[in-house]
């Protein structure tokens, strides 16, 4: 990093970190965001629910299958409420994971493994989810998270990240990644609200390559 000309940083955060911790100038510090393919911003459901026969309301979670992602906390937070769809990838050493994943959620649970970000199944993931969950040990910036607000998501994500470039940072739902019961409060609350069209689109509008 000393000997770079330009450093680029995903966010404001992250940039600062760099400034104070690692002691690089300031001027060569450049922050660009993380951007979101134009697929994601008109995707409708339909093609995901054609592949892979899913109907009704879903809870979406797009990452790799470890315990530092976090998905079993979702999965209990969100029993009876609401069914879960994972895509990502799950190593070798995480499969033991993934099995609990299964043997917890039995037929509500949905593991589709991963899909190819051109795939066009997964913005229609997205498009079809009631909510977007991302409750992990910790976070940068998610790509994950501003794909789902360009389909148009709502997102529930951990309190430790440091995705600040939205507009309004509020259209995250936080959580603390080990409390269920916060998960479960708020997955409800969003189910419950008549949000206008459009109104996740909006926060990522700015945020195309």
């Amino acid at each position: 990093m000393s000997l770079a000309v330009a450093i680029v940083a995903v966010g404001k955060r992250d940039r600062d970190m760099l400034s104070q911790g690692y002691g690089m100038d300031a001027a060569k510090l450049h922050v660009v965001a993380n951007g979101v393919k134009a697929a994601f911003f008109s995707a409708t459901e339909q093609a995901f629910r054609e592949r892979f026969g899913i109907h009704g309301r879903y809870a979406l979670n797009v990452a790799s299958v470890t315990p530092y992602k976090n998905q079993m906390t979702a999965l209990r937070a969100l029993k009876g409420q609401l069914p879960p769809v994972v895509i990502g990838p799950c190593v070798r050493a995480h499969q033991g994971y993934l099995d609990e994943l299964r043997r917890v959620g039995g037929d509500d649970f949905h593991y589709l493994g991963a899909l190819d970000n051109d795939d066009p199944a997964l913005p229609s993931a997205y498009a079809g989810a009631s909510l977007f969950i991302l409750p992990s040990t910790a976070e940068v910036q998610p790509i994950s998270a501003l794909e789902a607000l360009a389909a148009d998501c709502p997102v529930i994500i951990t309190k430790h990240h440091s995705l600040d470039i939205l507009p309004d940072p509020s259209v995250l739902r936080e959580v603390p990644p080990d409390d269920a019961d916060s998960i479960t409060e708020i997955a409800a609350q969003i189910l419950s609200q008549q949000t206008p069209r459009g109104f996740y689109r909006a926060q990522a509008s700015t945020l195309t390559w």
